[in-house]
């Protein structure tokens, strides 16, 4: 019990390192994207026009580690479709979108809020990305606007949100 106290001790401070140099970063130069280049069809899925991607209309619902959640990416099956990998980088920022009023995911402590089309449901603050990095992982944090890595461990705000190339 002492060790897991210590982990999450730990965890935490990493997540506020990780988002405190996130927020220094922050991301304000890109293009926004607009809510009606985002389908939703009735089997769950939303497709994203202007990138040509699709993605669940929700993700894993609960904390992760990297590795579940590249698992869960490879196993969805969301609109019956079979081929769902786990996102870059630069697929999930497509999705982030500063002017988006936002909303206050499941796992929010404080008041905070993860900023994406409505069309897409993130109960946690980032999503785990494919950029495989050794013991760490990258991944995109929906509140600050910005890439980061965390400990392919760290599993609190972490969500999987599979991703299919639409085309």
């Amino acid at each position: 019990m002492r060790r897991l106290k210590r982990i999450a001790g730990i965890a935490a401070v990493l997540l506020l390192i990780g988002g405190t140099a996130c927020f220094m970063g922050r991301n304000t130069g890109h293009n926004k994207p607009s809510d009606d280049r985002y389908i939703s069809y009735d089997n769950g899925t939303v497709l994203d026009t202007g990138t040509g991607l699709m993605w669940p209309a929700r993700d894993n619902g609960t904390a992760t580690t990297w590795r579940d959640a590249k698992e869960y990416c490879e196993s969805c099956r969301a609109g019956g479709y079979t081929d769902w990998r786990m996102p870059t980088v630069e697929e999930l920022k497509s999705l982030y979108d500063e002017n988006e009023p936002g909303y206050r995911p499941e796992c929010a402590v404080y008041d905070w809020k993860v900023y994406l089309t409505g069309k897409i449901h993130l109960s946690g603050g980032s999503a785990w990305s494919s950029a495989d990095q050794g013991v760490e992982a990258g991944c995109f944090m929906f509140d600050y606007g910005c890439r980061s890595r965390m400990f392919k461990s760290v599993n609190f705000i972490m969500r999987a949100l599979p991703v299919r190339d639409a085309g």
